[in-house]
């Protein structure tokens, strides 16, 4: 796929800015991504943008991936948009008119499948910052038709499921998952299927094949399990955590735990708090600045993707701007490259111990 090299450039930096967001940013399966076929990646949804970015950023390929319309609300954010290979999508909410343009984002899908390209959808529609799979909107089951009624089922064609598991959706240095499954082939075996019940199969195969690589936690027990969850030890990898979690929850109804809160480690936050004053006096002004906007503009299901997005512009500017001060200070370079390195990364490890120390995931 020929891509821009702005989109390159972005995507370099925003994969740089992932890998210091989260704790563990973890690939799973990709060796379930056909090569040489048009590829439709069903997703489950539940951080907004941040579910796209960590899919997208993490893979050789560039998706396309439809997003919802309203963030394409004028001229230059539908050209910045276009050029992270975002597409929008309409909802019942939108109105009529909306639903109508779907048609050309849907054409769009098609024309990016017959070049045996990828593209990305969020199988539940919208989002929601819960660890459960809900149900299943039909848009990519009916991209799928589309593009095998005009390629006569000739096309080689794949829906990859994709699970999303994060520890945590907004917190920086928490650690998430993304769990690719078998490719499902949609091929000359539903040629005899009329539309309706093509679209119905799909839908339901998909899901089914999302359901084991993620979380999924009943809605009649969802708080207690939610809560067992959180408290749960911590494995470093991050299908294991995901096998464990699944476990508690799939367990519940015939063992029904109660999982006490991991104990605090106060002598290491003892030891190391010359570290998180001297990383908190370096990040106090950006980390002001963004949580100032995020409790007073943004919803809670933005929270992550906003927090990251002005995370990874406003925490360069303002270590560059001191790094200047140090170096009108101290007039030695050296002292000033060192203060530019080791800032960022002395950030991460200080909450990183933060968190091994109060056992919080």
């Amino acid at each position: 796929m020929r891509v821009n090299a702005f989109y390159w450039l972005l995507r370099g930096y925003v994969k740089i800015a992932l890998l210091f967001f989260y704790r563990r940013w973890q690939i799973s399966g990709k060796e379930n991504i056909p090569k040489n076929a048009a590829v439709i990646f069903v997703a489950n949804h539940q951080n907004a943008f941040q579910d796209a970015l960590v899919v997208t950023c993490g893979i050789a390929d560039a998706p396309w991936f439809l997003t919802r319309a309203n963030v394409f609300g004028s001229a230059f954010a539908r050209w910045l948009f276009n050029q992270f290979h975002m597409m929008p999508v309409y909802r019942f909410r939108d109105g009529m008119k909306g639903l109508r343009n779907n048609e050309a984002s849907m054409r769009l899908s098609a024309d990016i499948l017959n070049k045996r390209w990828a593209i990305l959808l969020f199988g539940e529609g919208d989002q929601n910052m819960q660890w459960a799979l809900r149900s299943m909107q039909k848009g990519f089951a009916r991209i799928a038709w589309m593009v095998q009624q005009e390629n006569n089922w000739k096309l080689p064609l794949y829906i990859v499921p994709v699970g999303l598991h994060y520890d945590h959706y907004y917190n920086f240095r928490s650690r998430m998952l993304v769990n690719y499954g078998k490719a499902i082939p949609i091929d000359e075996s539903y040629s005899t299927l009329d539309e309706r019940k093509f679209l119905l199969e799909i839908t339901d195969t998909v899901r089914a094949a999302l359901k084991p690589l993620m979380l999924d936690i009943p809605v009649e027990n969802y708080q207690p399990i939610e809560q067992a969850v959180k408290n749960q030890r911590v494995k470093r990898n991050m299908v294991e955590q995901l096998a464990l979690d699944q476990q508690l929850a799939d367990n519940w109804n015939t063992n029904p735990v109660t999982v006490k809160p991991k104990s605090k480690k106060y002598l290491l936050l003892a030891l190391t708090f010359p570290l998180h004053v001297y990383t908190w006096v370096n990040n106090f002004i950006p980390y002001f600045i963004i949580h100032r906007f995020l409790d007073k503009k943004v919803s809670r299901e933005f929270r992550g993707s906003v927090k990251f997005g002005m995370g990874m512009v406003l925490a360069p500017v303002f270590y560059l701007i001191q790094g200047g001060v140090v170096q009108a200070i101290v007039h030695d370079w050296r002292i000033t490259l060192a203060y530019l390195i080791t800032v960022p990364f002395l950030s991460v490890w200080s909450v990183d111990i933060w968190k091994k120390a109060t056992a919080s995931r």
